[in-house]
């Protein structure tokens, strides 16, 4: 959870940003179960502290608290929707365990897309 006072409008890409909102109500739709998002958009110190790479804090990526047959049931509905990177968190606790999705595009040298990887 991001502290009061280290969110950074100026840091999200309003464009990027719904279209995400989009794609996830696209989601949602299909889906036809409750997502829990467990993280959306964080700031750039809160990333740093936990170690975690920059995707939250455009805004464009989400982790969906989810396991097991929904968990794969959700993956392939990412995919049909464009989603470009996606994290699977499938070990341990069930309600540890989680997706991380989001629609980064490819630059070369910084974002490789598609990708998929694990924790």
């Amino acid at each position: 959870m991001v502290a009061p006072g280290h969110y950074s409008l100026r840091s999200i890409n309003l464009s990027r940003l719904l279209s995400i909102r989009c794609n996830r109500a696209r989601i949602r739709e299909q889906f036809a179960k409750p997502m829990v998002i467990t993280s959306g958009y964080r700031c750039q110190d809160h990333c740093a502290k936990i170690g975690s790479t920059m995707t939250h804090t455009t805004g464009q990526a989400v982790d969906v608290s989810v396991s097991g047959g929904p968990a794969y049931e959700l993956l392939g509905i990412a995919l049909e929707e464009g989603f470009t990177g996606i994290g699977v968190k499938q070990k341990g606790a069930h309600k540890g365990r989680f997706l991380h999705l989001d629609d980064l595009e490819y630059k070369p040298g910084e974002h490789i897309r598609p990708t998929i990887w694990s924790y």
